[in-house]
């Protein structure tokens, strides 16, 4: 037919894991946020997160995650082995202290990262990003 092909690109297929996401934006009241839940479709379909604000402790991943009815797919559910936990807590805490250190992010949704038995992978990240918004709110405590 005349066609030419020009190249090939091959990818590995991803690993077998529990589709989660990580999410997080500039709230123009709230300063920068984190957001955490079940992944792949089911971002969309069951609206499975939860959220804290930056910067988030290891403390606060911990509770957050306790709220995402889906972690029960990390643990272990129905006899499949234990995903990574602490492996997607990491990954929490890396995207919060990005999006806390940077206001130029403006939005930011990894969906989905597959954690696997051991580690995770990010399949596909998607970044918005422009000059800060709005001047970031004080949190200060007044007595």
């Amino acid at each position: 037919l005349g066609a030419s092909l020009g190249g090939v690109l091959v990818q590995r297929m991803a690993p077998a894991g529990v589709e989660m996401f990580i999410g997080g934006l500039q709230d123009a009241v709230f300063g920068p946020v984190v957001f955490a839940g079940s992944g792949g479709v089911l971002v969309e379909l069951s609206g499975d997160a939860a959220c804290r604000l930056c910067p988030a402790t290891d403390r606060d991943v911990e509770e957050m995650l306790d709220e995402v009815r889906g972690i029960a797919r990390l643990r272990g559910y129905r006899g499949a082995a234990p995903a990574d936990e602490p492996a997607y807590r990491d990954a929490i805490l890396r995207v919060a202290a990005l999006v806390d250190a940077c206001p130029e992010i403006h939005e930011m949704d990894i969906n989905p990262v597959k954690v696997r038995e051991s580690g995770v992978c990010v399949l596909d990240i998607r970044i918005r990003v422009g000059a800060p918004a709005h001047p970031r709110p004080t949190r200060h405590v007044r007595y």
